[in-house]
């Protein structure tokens, strides 16, 4: 997760768009799900949600499509509540 830190840092200081740093955040996120796919290691769902999250932000933000400022954290509540579900269900019916 340290290139998400050096992207941002790099993203902020050149002054790019929030719809193109928020889609490079989202392909390192995911690039690395992939990779630890591809080399038979867990996946993260919640890596993998929140790279989506960050594909839909950042692709509303470059097209100048306007989302409710509370669409946001409505998702964001929603997909906790569902990790927080899975994580409390008995180990056997995960």
């Amino acid at each position: 997760m340290g290139c998400v830190f050096i992207w941002v840092s790099i993203a902020f200081l050149t002054g790019i768009s929030w719809g193109v740093g928020l889609l490079g955040v989202s392909v390192i996120v995911m690039g690395g799900e992939a990779a630890r796919r591809y080399f038979g290691l867990h996946v993260g769902w919640f890596w993998l949600t929140m790279g989506s999250i960050f594909v839909v932000r950042g692709a509303c933000e470059l097209l100048k499509i306007k989302v409710s400022d509370a669409l946001l954290p409505i998702m964001c509540i929603v997909i906790g509540a569902a990790i927080l579900a899975t994580a409390l269900r008995p180990k056997g019916k995960r």
